[in-house]
């Protein structure tokens, strides 16, 4: 099964967000790609993620990327089980969900995560 966020980034000046990656799980590898979005993020000053500076690169890692891994509320906490259960995760294997459900917000930066949008069909039978 394969699960996907879509990472945004903020413009500062004008509160602008745009997509500039896809974050991919399938089964237990992760991959990150800039989207097109980003050459409007970067005439507005986003330069790359300091781990993936390659726009055109597509890059591999067999956990979360750390990047990713640190808007993770860290298992040693002891509030980190209620805090899942708040959220309605499972606690095994609850990173990539945890990203989806919070966004991965951090208040020292200017990126956030959700799911890629789904398009429903309708069944007209």
């Amino acid at each position: 099964m394969c699960q996907e966020l879509i990472l945004s980034w903020e413009d500062v000046k004008t509160k602008q967000w745009f997509p500039i990656g896809r974050l991919l799980k399938e089964q237990d590898v992760y991959s990150f790609s800039y989207v097109n979005g980003v050459n409007q993020a970067k005439e507005k000053g986003f330069t790359s993620l300091a781990s993936m500076p390659d726009f055109n690169q597509k890059y591999y890692y067999d956990d979360i990327f750390p990047l990713f891994k640190n808007r993770i509320l860290n298992k040693s906490r002891p509030d980190r089980e209620e805090f899942l259960s708040w959220l309605n995760i499972n606690p095994d294997n609850s990173g990539f969900k945890e990203l989806a459900k919070t966004g991965g917000l951090k208040a020292t930066d200017n990126l956030f995560l959700f799911p890629m949008p789904v398009k429903k069909t309708t069944n007209t039978s």
